[in-house]
């Protein structure tokens, strides 16, 4: 059996954080251990899911003193988990709920080949039936992305990536090609190290069995300029690292966002973007 580790990141949001874990608990394939990070938050969560994970020998509240982003808090439970005891690590994002069998569909695919580094699943939204996706493939030309819908697409196009709000990652993979890059704060932190996967050698996989609800962007939806900034250098920083034309790329990017806000009619974003970005 594939010995699985999962890593949950909270911030500001316990509540959904629990509901995570219990997800995670009820899993067919069922995780060895539970790591919860705690990603600085000031809102009393260290406390109230310290308490909601008291009685669970399963799981392990690690806390850091600020927010350093996504991929921190990642890292942290990352380096604490030790991966001659497991095979795999699931991320699975605090505002999602996964399937029962979820994370036996994710382990099949671990198991079939053993240069598979990543298994991504279907992200489902209940308010909108027809956002169903896995992942993001991205156009270096015009450098916008745009969501998967086939599995085998992931074979197809090199610049495509499963999405770490409920990726499966392959121990041996990520000891040969390290963890998240902490330079990304928050977003486009999977789809570098989709790259950094695929230029190793090992294969990115979906699997379309694998059912995840989730809500996209609730731990940034109270900041939706600040995420725009966080998408915007996510992005600069994917460019410098694996863009084939990265001063072309670079051009074309403040282009691109600058014209999404003005075609959604948010000119305080346009503003925002003109004035920190460009």
């Amino acid at each position: 059996m594939i010995r699985v580790a999962t890593v949950i990141v909270n911030w500001k949001n316990p509540e959904m954080t629990l509901r995570a874990v219990r997800s995670a608990q009820r899993q067919s394939h069922r995780p060895r251990h539970i790591f919860v990070v705690d990603n600085g938050s000031d809102d009393g969560s260290v406390e109230f899911i310290g308490d909601g994970i008291s009685a669970d020998a399963d799981v392990t509240l690690v806390k850091l003193a600020t927010n350093g982003g996504f991929g921190i808090g990642c890292n942290a439970a990352i380096r604490l988990i030790k991966s001659t005891e497991y095979d795999a690590i699931w991320l699975l994002n605090n505002d999602a709920v996964a399937d029962e069998d979820c994370l036996e569909h994710m382990t099949y695919c671990l198991k079939s080949d053993n240069k598979v580094g990543a298994v991504g699943s279907i992200l489902y939204d209940e308010n909108k039936p027809n956002a169903d996706h896995f992942g993001s493939r991205l156009n270096p030309i015009s450098m916008v992305s745009s969501p998967l819908k086939k599995a085998e697409e992931l074979a197809i196009s090199k610049y495509s990536w499963v999405t770490a709000a409920s990726a499966l990652y392959s121990c041996p993979a990520l000891d040969s090609v390290g963890m998240f890059d902490e330079r990304f704060f928050m977003y486009w932190e999977d789809a570098d190290l989709a790259m950094r996967l695929r230029n190793g050698g090992y294969m990115i996989q979906a699997n379309v069995n694998a059912r995840v609800a989730h809500v996209a962007g609730t731990s940034s939806e109270n900041i939706p300029v600040q995420r725009y900034i966080w998408h915007y250098r996510s992005q600069k920083q994917w460019i410098k690292k694996h863009h084939p034309l990265p001063f072309f790329a670079k051009i074309i990017l403040p282009l691109k966002f600058v014209a999404k806000s003005v075609l959604d009619g948010d000119f305080v974003r346009m503003k925002a973007l003109l004035c920190r970005l460009l």
